[in-house]
């Protein structure tokens, strides 16, 4: 009881309100973590196995696992793993049935837009992939085998 009348000291008079002793600080509001990046520094971050180049240290961590064979991320649908839970979460949408991209000169949809964007080629005249030993263009990179 005694440490509360310290810290809170009664008024001297009932007109007038009582001095209370300021003695404590508070540290600045914290300031919300930033992921560390390498190039604040002018450098980037490399894998030691593939020379892949990251600015986010998380990123090169994740990436090496690639390289580790580690797959800690498993879709409890199918048994499938990944490296990545966005690449999981992508996968899921497989079993889900769910295709929010579709073209709209044909109809056909796909679950990520990306996907939807390399489609569409199909529908102009635009082949920018080329093989090098006949000269055939393609679409896509992927028809180039």
């Amino acid at each position: 009881m005694d440490d509360i009348n310290q810290k809170h000291p009664a008024p001297a008079s009932k007109d007038e309100p009582a001095a209370i002793p300021v003695e404590k600080t508070f540290p600045a509001m914290k300031q919300p973590r930033r992921r560390k990046r390498a190039n604040r520094e002018g450098r980037s971050l490399s894998c030691d196995q593939c020379g892949k180049s990251f600015t986010q240290i998380c990123n090169l961590k994740s990436h090496q696992l690639i390289h580790a064979g580690v797959k800690p991320f498993s879709c409890d649908q199918c048994g499938k793993t990944f490296t990545q839970k966005y690449h999981l979460k992508v996968h899921q949408l497989i079993h889900s049935g769910v295709k929010p991209f579709s073209c709209g000169e044909c109809g056909k949809s796909f679950i990520q837009s990306h996907r939807l964007k390399a489609h569409q080629l199909v529908h102009s005249e635009v082949k920018p992939f080329s093989c090098d030993q006949c000269g055939k263009t393609f679409t896509q990179r992927c028809s180039l085998k």
